[in-house]
């Protein structure tokens, strides 16, 4: 622990891996500094340390427990830490853990922060049951917290109307990386030790997140296939029955990899060997018509140009700062043939990164966390 005072003493919330979320690290960067942080929950790998932060592993395994005793056993677990420790304050993760935060916070006397990864309002998230009943917990507990923290201003705004929150208590942080995304970068012959297919001179288009159908990767893929001359990287993973079927229709294309899921240094190793990179979701629901991915932003850090599908983010993006295409049915052959071979400057990418600092929604979210001790006003 850290010599700040008890006053300063945050609780952080992790249902997953610590080490693979980038908002969550990016979350705590924001914060270690200025408090004495601890964070519950899981790594995926043993030697993973953050400076100046307690971290408590949780003792789950998911591969062994079922989806829901995992998460009873998170939450009894989380209870007993905040109950020992009593922090000032209890930040949560995503829409999981919603109820938690609002319990343990009540318990404990805690000021209570959730940062809601995903936007589950529409009735399309809650057409199964179990998102339904995480829907109905976000419901009854969202307005009790004393801050609710979205990924951009159109989410922001879409929580405000739908929960009746009140504009003071939501504020949008944007999944902006910083300058840490190109520390422990691995060149081709290093990544080749492990990746076989890795090999230098070669051009590679990368897809990097979860592997789902509202993800409309299919629709990509298809086009992009017919290029010999690129090899194609699909880092991360999905349901099983979805994955294997995708990996089974592009068996026959040598130059489709599904690597699977990576650490972020070998995530952002393959980003930085790309030169372009594939941002798709589908518009079947709002979560994904206002989505705002870090992805956006991890390519442009190392200038790659990019192919989407056509969310609104990426069309505002590209009118200022045309380094990305939105594809789509229509798109011809020649058309992309034209975008891939563009040449795109760095100057436009060192633009975009000026206007959207990763510095700025740190000090963004700590100046918020600090405001709920300090009775200031909130900047939204």
């Amino acid at each position: 622990m850290s010599n700040h005072t008890k006053g300063n003493n945050l609780l952080m919330a992790v249902f997953g891996q610590v080490n693979t979320d980038g908002r969550v690290l990016r979350s705590i960067r924001s914060l270690q500094d200025d408090f004495d942080l601890s964070i519950y929950g899981g790594v995926s790998d043993d030697s993973f340390a953050l400076p100046k932060v307690t971290l408590v592993l949780s003792t789950y395994k998911l591969p062994y427990y079922s989806r829901f005793l995992a998460h009873l056993i998170f939450h009894i677990q989380f209870l007993r830490l905040a109950l020992k420790t009593r922090p000032a304050v209890i930040y949560v993760h995503d829409y999981y853990l919603s109820a938690l935060g609002f319990v343990a916070g009540r318990l404990c006397g805690s000021k209570i922060i959730y940062d809601a990864h995903e936007l589950i309002i529409d009735s399309k998230f809650r057409e199964s049951k179990r998102n339904w009943f995480y829907a109905q917990l976000e419901k009854v507990t969202i307005d009790k917290y004393d801050l609710v923290i979205s990924a951009n201003d159109e989410r922001a705004l879409q929580l405000i109307k739908f929960y009746g929150l009140k504009r003071e208590r939501v504020v949008s942080v944007r999944n902006i990386p910083g300058e840490s995304v190109h520390q422990g970068i691995k060149g081709h012959t290093e990544l080749s030790q492990s990746y076989p297919f890795i090999c230098e001179g070669k051009k590679y288009i990368i897809y990097q997140g979860v592997v789902t159908p509202t993800r409309d990767l299919d629709k990509i893929l298809a086009p992009l296939s017919r290029y010999e001359e690129f090899d194609i990287l699909i880092v991360g993973e999905g349901p099983k029955k979805y994955f294997d079927t995708l990996v089974l229709k592009y068996a026959d294309h040598t130059n489709i990899h599904f690597v699977g899921k990576v650490d972020l240094n070998t995530l952002y190793s393959f980003v930085k060997i790309s030169f372009c990179g594939i941002i798709s979701y589908s518009m079947q629901n709002l979560n994904n018509k206002y989505c705002a991915p870090n992805k956006l932003y991890e390519y442009a850090q190392f200038d790659l140009k990019m192919l989407t599908t056509s969310q609104i983010l990426f069309q505002k993006t590209f009118e200022e700062f045309p380094f990305g295409m939105i594809l789509s049915s229509s798109t011809s052959k020649s058309e992309l043939d034209l975008f891939l071979s563009k040449k795109i400057s760095h100057n436009m990418f060192e633009e975009f990164r000026k206007k959207n600092s990763n510095v700025v929604e740190q000090k963004k979210l700590l100046s918020n966390v600090q405001s709920l001790l300090n009775r200031k006003e909130m900047k939204i």
